[in-house]
């Protein structure tokens, strides 16, 4: 969710959107425009760290799945 985009202003000029950690942090601004310069590493991350939560709430549930029916039998 931090990495996540969190103010766009000028997205369609070309401009990258700010994380929501750099708003959170940083001193971006929450929208309208910014001269600060982006924390690449973060914005990046964003596709990762996604597919990284999307595989551990799948790995949850499915344990979560697997125990269920371990304590019915």
């Amino acid at each position: 969710m931090l990495a996540s985009p969190g103010n766009c202003f000028g997205v369609k000029q070309g401009d990258r959107c700010y994380s929501n950690l750099q708003i959170l942090v940083g001193d971006a601004p929450r929208n309208g425009p910014g001269d600060l310069t982006h924390w690449n590493l973060v914005e990046d991350s964003f596709y990762g760290l996604a597919a990284a939560y999307g595989v551990a709430v799948l790995m949850g549930v499915v344990n979560t799945s697997k125990s269920m029916h371990e304590d019915k039998y």
